[in-house]
């Protein structure tokens, strides 16, 4: 394997042109992998006849707040509901402001116009993925009612920082784990700093359904009580409207699967790592690694991503490897239709500099060697061509 990974260097043309494509992600892997328990829970869903906020989801609930090690979890339909359940039970409304990375998913920003409050966009570090903390501190008005952390692809930054700035200007901290499930910081779980945490499900997560779901977890009694009421129309427990709500509900068969493979998500998460460090170590040899990578940090390693100098040239040598990669995000939420309204307060040259370099290397468990010995040589001819970028971004 050694020496045709040797030559898969100099000669790529050598791997099978009929050689299946490998993806940055692969959902139909993993669901293959769970296949009896998807079917199992299929059956016993049909068999049991509650569809909806059921037993299995409630099982689940339970489950996940006990791996967090968090008192509360409230299983909603997806993770952008998780993240405007969250901003509706914290008040969070017209004429308030949020901060946000401005590079993260469109979703993040998304929620926050879609509870009326105004994205207040902060910038990422030179070297990470993270709000930089500094900027805090001149970002915050009277105005300001929460900032979001984004644990992007499945990290963090300075997260002992940004938890005491948060209680220094009395403002609520919100974490999107969206791409961190698992994670830990030192021995705690992503998702346990923050007053109110949000989790998707989607198919490509780590930990992931095979449709739609997300979850918000708390430790506050008040507030997981009031997402509770929000998430099924502001219903009090005798289904008397009390409150505004909305219709965000996580359905039974999603709550099996989920059970399923919350028992394995460590060791899914194990191998990612493993993999992870493959790709690593080999950038070390040329003294190249990623942003963002932080040693008190079990990465969840959502998406192995990389930064790269020229990437057209970079996706056409992928093709050569028959490898499709990916782009997360081709554009900072600043630089997108919707949101160039919003005024800036702030440079974003380091959100701008990551939007146009970032390409996602293929990364799940499933990966079998041979896959994974060439994306290993995909990444020495990247170093070769000088085409991946290394430093501060500035």
């Amino acid at each position: 394997m050694q020496k045709l990974f040797q030559l898969c260097q100099i000669f790529p043309f050598l791997i099978n042109p009929m050689s299946e494509f490998i993806s940055f992600a692969s959902p139909k892997r993993e669901n293959e992998m769970f296949r009896n328990e998807i079917l199992a829970a299929t059956g016993k869903t049909i068999d049991g006849g509650d569809f909806m906020l059921g037993e299995s989801v409630k099982n689940f609930e339970i489950e996940f707040a006990t791996f967090l090690n968090t008192r509360h979890c409230i299983a909603v339909g997806s993770g952008t509901d998780a993240l405007i359940l969250a901003m509706l039970s914290l008040g969070i409304s017209a004429g308030d402001e949020v901060l946000v990375p401005s590079f993260t998913a469109a979703a993040t920003v998304v929620a926050i116009h879609n509870v009326g409050a105004l994205p207040v966009f902060l910038d990422i570090g030179e070297d990470d993925y993270c709000v930089n903390p500094e900027l805090i501190k001149t970002s915050v008005t009277t105005r300001t009612k929460a900032l979001i952390l984004v644990h992007l692809y499945g990290s963090t930054g300075d997260i002992e920082s940004i938890v005491q700035l948060c209680k220094e200007f009395g403002i609520f901290l919100i974490e999107d784990c969206a791409q961190s499930a698992g994670a830990k910081h030192l021995e705690h779980r992503l998702g346990t700093f923050g007053d109110i945490s949000c989790f998707s499900f989607y198919p490509t997560k780590n930990l992931s359904a095979i449709g739609d779901g997300g979850a918000v977890v708390t430790n506050n009694s008040g507030l997981a009580e009031s997402v509770i009421r929000k998430r099924q129309y502001g219903w009090d427990i005798n289904r008397e409207c009390i409150e505004s709500g909305m219709l965000s509900r996580l359905d039974e068969l999603q709550a099996r699967i989920l059970l399923e493979k919350l028992t394995h998500l460590d060791a899914l998460n194990s191998e990612r790592r493993v993999i992870a460090k493959q790709y690593d170590d080999y950038l070390s040899t040329h003294e190249l690694a990623r942003y963002g990578l932080n040693s008190s940090i079990a990465h969840a390693n959502h998406l192995y991503v990389i930064e790269v100098v020229d990437r057209e040239k970079s996706f056409k040598l992928a093709q050569k490897y028959r490898i499709n990669l990916g782009i997360h995000y081709k554009k900072s939420a600043h630089q997108q239709a919707f949101f160039q309204t919003i005024p800036l307060r702030q440079n974003l040259i380091n959100s701008e500099i990551a939007a146009s370099r970032v390409i996602s290397l293929p990364m799940y468990p499933q990966l079998n060697e041979y896959e994974r010995e060439r994306v290993l040589g995909f990444i020495e001819v990247l170093c070769r061509k000088n085409l991946i970028a290394k430093g501060p971004r500035l």
